[in-house]
Order: structure tokens, then C-alpha cells, then sequence
């Protein structure tokens, strides 16, 4: 029996700590939701432009760290179900605020999907960054 083509996905490659976030949020576009802020920039250090980067990171305010965590992967699955949506060369920094880890995962999918798009255009218009 032959194999089914399967359709390519984007590839993901999740940062975990660098130390130029505070550059990254200096010098990009932000765009903010009711449980995200998302900072895009170009990914210029890189020569490897065929996958975007990803860093996720809390906001403060959370009270303990189980409820953080939540959030974490909470995030983390909805980035997963949109990967399709992120370009391939740039960098994308989203900080989850508290109360995603008790918000309709749904609603979480759609608010960051619109806040990605915002962050992409400016009056309608796509953005080259």
C-alpha cells in the first residue's frame, strides 16, 4: 500500500534564554492582546532563515509556579496549532500574562492569532520588516 504524502508543516525552533531579548523588544514591532504581547523582529545573527524563532516568556504577576507552567504549555499548544502562521527568518517573542491557564483554549487560539496578524501589519498593510 502506497504511503500518503503528508502536507509539510512549518518547523518551530523554540528559544528558550538569549541574551538579546532586550535588544529584540527594543528594536521590533509589538502588538498587544488581552493575554499576549507579541514582539516580532528580523532574525539577522541567524544565516539559517528556514524556520522562525519562537521565545515564549511569562509576564510577572503570576502567583506560584504550577499556575506558570500551566500557562507555559498552555501557550505552547496554541503556537503549536498556529504554526502555519509564522514566517520563516524572523523572531518572535510572546509573553503570556496571568490567567491563560484558565481561559477557553479556544478563545486563547483566536486572540493570538489576531494579535500575530497585528503585529505583521500596519493599516491593513503587510509589513517587510
Amino acid at each position: 500500500m502506497p504511503k500518503k504524502s503528508r502536507m509539510p508543516t512549518t518547523q518551530l525552533r523554540f528559544v528558550r534564554y538569549s541574551g538579546e531579548l532586550g535588544e529584540l523588544r527594543r528594536a521590533s514591532r509589538r502588538s498587544t492582546g488581552c493575554n499576549f504581547n507579541v514582539w516580532l523582529g528580523r532574525n539577522e545573527n541567524s544565516s539559517d532563515f528556514s524556520e522562525p524563532k519562537v521565545t515564549i516568556k511569562p509576564s510577572s504577576g503570576f502567583s506560584c509556579v504550577v499556575t506558570r507552567n500551566r500557562a507555559r504549555r498552555r501557550t505552547r499548544g496554541c503556537i503549536m496549532e498556529l504554526r502555519e502562521e509564522f514566517e520563516p527568518g524572523l523572531w518572535y517573542l510572546i509573553e503570556f500574562k496571568p490567567g491563560v491557564e484558565s481561559e477557553n483554549y479556544q478563545l486563547l487560539v483566536n486572540e493570538l492569532k489576531e494579535t500575530l496578524k497585528r503585529v505583521r501589519t500596519c493599516n491593513g498593510n503587510h509589513l517587510l520588516l
